[in-house]
């Protein structure tokens, strides 16, 4: 007995000794210990702390998992569309969410209803030719691993409420089952004060360039980011946008990034992408791009690149791209109501802060628009279309 009081002392001490520095650091030790024990017994993995399917549909999302992928299946499916919701929604690093839905789905429209944003630092998968939305009115943070497996176009939106050519409001703020859904199609995001950010972090352009002021520029098609199929569209529509090191490509398709303040986007379908409109957005926010991301739609026939906002910033040789060979390019559009500054360049000098169109063929290169009340451009920053 005086053995076991001694040993129970000396845990206990033990104990007293590692509450006392975790309180130091602000930790609690009781927390912590819970956590573990929920693992312990209920088999939790990191994995499956990420994603929480909610119960605001009449068929709710479920969840299995398998090594590293979370499969995601049920939903309630209207039409040719189907809906997710669910409290939490992120993807860890080396680890995939996979949305196993079927290939007559044209639309999936995925919401997060709880408080918390969305990491995006690993994989998003669905299958066939969907189109993937994503509303998270918390914020969104793209990590330097996350890449798209998608069939079709990607939308990524702060917005509360995806609206419907219906009149239906497929909304994140709910508290009760959602009893209707809609076949319609989508025609807007409703985008409040409130709305969060969206981040995109990233390693960094690869490009090479040969020392020469007319040589084109060389694209590294092994670059990792965000990624959609060729001809389609990917959107970035929220409160403040912020891009680090992005590596954004969509093949001559479509890149759209909105700030906005309040107000509705309007969407619209091109048969293969999608076209936004902020003509019902009463106010905008501030898109930062920063160390040498790249925006990038060229291909055969180059595509579009849009980007609206009060304010604009190219930073640290960060590029928006568009090359095309012997079919026309679209444009690159710059809408700052209050202003657009280019500045920087690498450190090795090769590269500035640019907008830069090339045809490489016989096919007229893209135009550039800019529409902004202050235009500044210093430090070797550059326009140039070839």
């Amino acid at each position: 007995m005086r053995v076991h009081q001694l040993h129970t002392r000396s845990f206990q001490a033990s104990i007293k000794r590692i509450e006392k520095i975790l309180r130091i650091h602000t930790i609690s030790f009781w927390k912590i210990y819970g956590s573990l024990l929920s693992y312990v017994l209920l088999g939790f993995s990191p994995v499956n702390a990420q994603i929480t399917p909610d119960k605001t549909l009449l068929i709710n999302s479920q969840l299995t998992h398998h090594s590293n992928t979370s499969i995601i299946e049920g939903g309630t499916i209207k039409g040719s569309n189907l809906f997710h919701s669910f409290e939490q929604f992120s993807v860890l690093p080396g680890t995939t969410a996979y949305f196993n839905n079927g290939i007559s789905i044209q639309n999936i429209f995925t919401r997060v209803t709880g408080n918390s944003i969305s990491n995006i630092d690993g994989i998003l998968k669905a299958n066939g030719t969907a189109n993937f939305f994503l509303i998270n009115p918390n914020g969104i943070i793209f990590g330097q691993h996350a890449q798209l497996n998608v069939g079709s176009s990607f939308f990524a939106s702060t917005a509360n409420t995806i609206k419907f050519s219906d009149g239906f409001e497929f909304k994140a703020n709910v508290s009760q089952t959602t009893p209707l859904l809609t076949i319609s199609t989508p025609i807007g995001l409703i985008i409040g004060n409130d709305s969060g950010a969206i981040q995109v972090i990233g390693t960094g352009l690869g490009l090479i360039t040969q020392n020469s002021p007319v040589s084109p520029i060389i694209r590294n098609n092994d670059l990792k980011g965000l990624q959609v199929k060729p001809s389609k569209t990917l959107d970035l529509v929220g409160g403040d946008i912020t891009l680090e090191g992005a590596n954004i490509t969509a093949e001559q398709g479509r890149i759209e990034l909105g700030s906005v303040g309040d107000g509705i986007v309007s969407l619209r379908s091109n048969g293969q992408g999608w076209i936004l409109n902020f003509e019902q957005v009463s106010s905008f926010k501030k898109i930062s791009i920063s160390q040498q991301s790249l925006i990038d739609a060229s291909g055969n026939a180059g595509g579009s690149i849009t980007v609206q906002a009060k304010d604009v910033s190219l930073e640290n040789s960060s590029i928006f791209l568009i090359q095309n060979h012997d079919l026309p390019a679209g444009s690159i559009n710059i809408k700052a109501s209050n202003s657009f500054q280019l500045t920087g360049a690498s450190t090795d000098g090769k590269f500035v802060s640019l907008l830069q169109t090339e045809s490489l063929g016989s096919g007229k290169g893209a135009d550039i628009n800019i529409s902004t009340n202050n235009l500044i451009a210093q430090q070797g920053a550059s326009i140039e279309w070839h």
